[in-house]
């Protein structure tokens, strides 16, 4: 990959989403607030970060659909369509770590208020969740564009269809899933290599899935063959997704 071409690339991903960037924070923010009011309770806080799973995934289809809307050689550019894709990827990580700093500084204070924690074992620790946050929050984004790949190959014929086409694809899709989920198969795969990292992180228990793969006592766990699992599934997902496009469809 070319450097100057990707940061060429970058700069105008930046220039063009710059504005719905801090919207997107900021609106992030105010979800945090609005569901969890203002609070020094660092149970609280932690499950807030849960709201950066988020933020990746809507940033990426809002620069799509914004980028398809104001340049329609979009979709015909073969030679640099990596690096506009590769562009819309960094700065929607980059909004998620603005959210998990911005976030992370308060949790600090809160945390330096109440003294739970010691402050360097206190960064550690964030730096884990923010990462799991991260690798999270690439899995629904690869969907997304898939999903709107396909949609823009069918749309072709009639706009309607591919509407249709889509929420068929979503849901034999999520069932099938479901289905594999269920198989020795998807143990085999993804059930080893488990990593416990002990913590002294409070829990919060709401009875349902959590965004942060932590145990009962605290403690970050999680499996290295879910995570390469998932990472060969993203790249699968890529790659179908840049060739459908780089079939010069038009969107």
């Amino acid at each position: 990959m070319n450097r100057r071409a990707f940061m060429g690339a970058w700069r105008k991903e930046w220039k063009m989403m710059k504005h719905s960037f801090a919207f997107i924070l900021l609106m992030a923010m105010l979800l945090v607030i609005g569901m969890f009011g203002v609070t020094t309770e660092l149970e609280s806080g932690f499950t807030s970060l849960g709201v950066g799973v988020f933020m990746f995934p809507a940033y990426f289809l809002l620069s799509l659909n914004t980028e398809a809307l104001q340049m329609q050689q979009f979709l015909h550019m073969n030679k640099s369509l990596h690096n506009v894709i590769l562009a819309k990827f960094l700065n929607g990580l980059l909004l998620t770590v603005s959210y998990a700093f911005v976030m992370g500084m308060i949790l600090f204070i809160i945390n330096q208020m109440n003294g739970q924690i010691p402050a360097a074992e206190f960064f550690i620790h964030l730096i884990l969740l923010v990462t799991n946050i991260l690798l999270l929050t690439v899995f629904p984004t690869m969907i997304i564009f898939l999903v709107w790949s396909l949609y823009h190959v069918v749309r072709k014929f009639h706009t309607a269809i591919g509407i249709i086409a889509i929420i068929l694809f979503l849901y034999v899709f999520n069932e099938g899933f479901r289905a594999f989920d269920d198989t020795p198969l998807y143990d085999a795969l993804t059930n080893w290599g488990t990593v416990t990292w002990e913590t002294g992180f409070p829990v919060v228990d709401f009875g349902t899935y959590s965004a942060f793969p932590l145990t009962s006592s605290g403690d970050i766990q999680f499996q290295s063959g879910m995570i390469l699992f998932y990472a060969c599934l993203c790249l699968t997902f890529y790659l179908i997704s840049m060739y459908l496009l780089e079939r010069k469809v038009e969107v």
